[in-house]
């Protein structure tokens, strides 16, 4: 970051809203131990967004520099609030109170210091403690004095978060007194499992009674338990802890797992070794997963950074056809099953211009793959401009390679020799033409080449795709001497269908692939029998789970905001720029 702390608070809160405009941003010394300090408040509720280092080492778990800022601006901010006289009746806020919403940057440069552990992730030196406190002391309390506006603004953050607080603490007494959180009084809805060993056990959260009964009647009872849940849980994102624990089944979650919550929030009394997330495979089943990972990574976070969270994998589909039975977890699995199905009973044919030839087996594999890879850079090609159909039918033959470099425009594409040679003839052509740098050329140049080498003529590998916006004129299939001209086919069982390019062609033998197979799309858990829940998605032996970590913890946070957050603009732009991305859209 060129401006130091202050760009990286900015990036930080980048995707959240501010209550203040300034970054509180200061350095002072004491002798030989320099504290630098950059602070900003936004909306959020996050306690989790404070980055402490000792000569430029992240010390991930904090240490005596974090120890002393904390109680720094407790302090401060309190002496701050009482000369203000804006305490009056409300609960007094205490330090985490002032660290909701706080995005932070605690540097400190000492000439000796200790760490704790090989890792050095966490400083050990008990004199930076009250070094740092009244340092910050001093600093923070010059800086709000200057500034009373701000401070005004921190303090009824941290108000609002302690009455919150006092809420959440009488929402908990009340429930603890209903036995709701108690885990001695697990909720009625939770289908336990026999065993006590909580190193063998597990815990299934399903979506809906349903999945719920199906689950129940798969599993091993002896050591899966299984928690229905109803619907969509409450958004923790955008709500405060009193708001979620007044949610009926974020009670059962935290009754079930059992380790507590806040500050009673004890891991060794966690009941089961892995907590499993397993939701249907449909656009609700993603929201489902999607708002329970935001619950345990905003209340349950110490559960989540020690691996206990993890995400069961349904299967999609199941494929039968002859001796073949088998449950498909992708998209791309369904792909491959039904390509390994093409090349074990059918055969391509090339005709056209060239020698008449055919591909079975292995061949047929690498022609679809090899295809499937060409259609994805002749897409890309395409949202840059240039036509990659086009340049196959008109100049392959004489180049014999994909450009680097292509000037666009007047209905014609033409390969430049270099960067600077397009750039100079694009100034030279002027309105109504363009430059375009293909990426990877040389790789599609040698993908379309062992396509060839497999007998499949270049100029009808891709289909024709609108190119009017840059001045490409499309080609046409339908002009004299290609009406009837469907030079690839594809068979299987005495059945064929031809197609004019070999895109398509490769479309035609999914389709007539899928007729084939007995295809059943899976979409809820409650679908499957029981036996088939247990056999594809809760046997050990043979089931996939994908573990929940955490490698970038300012990159997940960011992510959680994004996505769960209350702004609407961050969550359209990744809308927008992974939209292309989704090969099934379950709506």
């Amino acid at each position: 970051f060129p401006d130091g702390l202050e760009a990286f608070i900015r990036e930080i809160n980048a995707k959240r809203s501010p209550i203040y405009d300034e970054v509180i941003r200061f350095e002072t010394q004491i002798d030989d131990v320099v504290v630098d300090v950059a602070m900003q408040h936004n909306d959020g509720y996050s306690q989790e967004q404070i980055f402490t280092f000792a000569n430029n080492i992240n010390t991930h778990h904090g240490g005596t520099h974090l120890s002393g800022f904390r109680s720094a601006l407790t302090r401060t901010l309190n002496k701050f609030s009482r000369d203000m006289k804006m305490l009056k009746n409300d609960s007094t806020p205490d330090g985490k109170d002032y660290q909701e919403g706080l995005a932070a940057v605690v540097s400190v440069k000492l000439s000796d210091p200790q760490f704790e552990g090989q890792t050095k992730e966490k400083l050990g030196n008990t004199e930076i403690e009250g070094i740092v406190q009244s340092l910050v002391n001093e600093a923070l309390g010059r800086w709000i004095d200057m500034n009373p506006a701000v401070g005004k603004k921190i303090v009824n953050k941290a108000l609002d978060a302690a009455r919150a607080r006092d809420a959440a603490r009488k929402a908990r007494d009340l429930t603890r007194r209903k036995g709701l959180l108690s885990s001695g009084s697990l909720p009625g809805k939770l289908h336990d499992c026999r065993s006590r060993n909580k190193d063998e056990t597990e815990l299934f959260i399903v979506e809906g009674d349903s999945a719920g009964g199906s689950a129940k009647g798969g599993r091993d009872s002896m050591i899966q338990a299984i928690l229905p849940i109803k619907g969509k849980i409450l958004n923790t994102e955008k709500a405060r802890v009193d708001k979620a624990l007044q949610h009926e089944e974020i009670q059962a979650i935290i009754t079930a797992v059992g380790a507590g919550f806040g500050d009673e929030f004890d891991l060794d009394k966690i009941r089961y070794s892995r907590i499993i997330i397993m939701t249907d495979a449909d656009v609700d089943g993603s929201h489902i997963r999607t708002l329970l990972l935001t619950f345990f990574y905003r209340h349950l976070n110490e559960i989540v950074k020690n691996g206990y969270i993890y995400v069961a994998q349904p299967p999609l589909y199941r494929v039968k056809w002859k001796s073949r039975d088998e449950y498909i977890v992708t998209e791309e699995g369904l792909d491959e099953i039904l390509i390994d199905l093409a090349c074990e009973h059918g055969t391509i044919r090339l005709g056209g211009s060239g020698e008449k030839k055919e591909l079975t087996g292995e061949e047929i594999r690498e022609a679809v793959l090899g295809m499937q890879k060409l259609s994805k850079f002749n897409e890309r090609y395409h949202n840059r401009g240039f036509s990659l159909h086009h340049w196959l039918l008109d100049s392959w033959g004489v180049e014999g390679k994909v450009p680097t470099n292509v000037l666009v425009g007047g209905g014609s594409q033409k390969a430049m020799n270099s960067l600077e040679e397009l750039t100079a003839a694009v100034e030279s052509k002027g309105e109504g033409f363009r430059g375009v740098e293909l990426t990877k050329a040389e790789e599609v140049s040698e993908l379309i080449q062992s396509l060839v080498t497999l007998g499949f003529d270049a100029a009808t590998l891709l289909p024709e795709m609108e190119m009017d916006r840059f001045g490409v004129p499309t080609f046409d299939f339908s002009r004299e001497g290609f009406e009837h001209l469907k030079p690839y086919r594809f068979g299987v069982d005495s059945v064929e269908e031809g197609s004019s390019t070999a895109a398509e062609m490769i479309d035609e033998l999914f389709l007539l692939m899928k007729s084939k197979v007995a295809l059943t799309r899976f979409k809820g858990l409650g679908e499957m029998n029981p036996d088939q829940l247990w056999e594809t998605t809760m046997d050990p032996s043979r089931r996939t789970l994908f573990e929940v970590t955490i490698d970038d913890s300012q990159a997940t946070d960011d992510l959680f905001v994004k996505l769960m957050g209350t702004e609407v603009a961050p969550r359209r732009e990744y809308i927008e720029k992974h939209a292309l991305e989704a090969r099934e859209l379950d709506i």
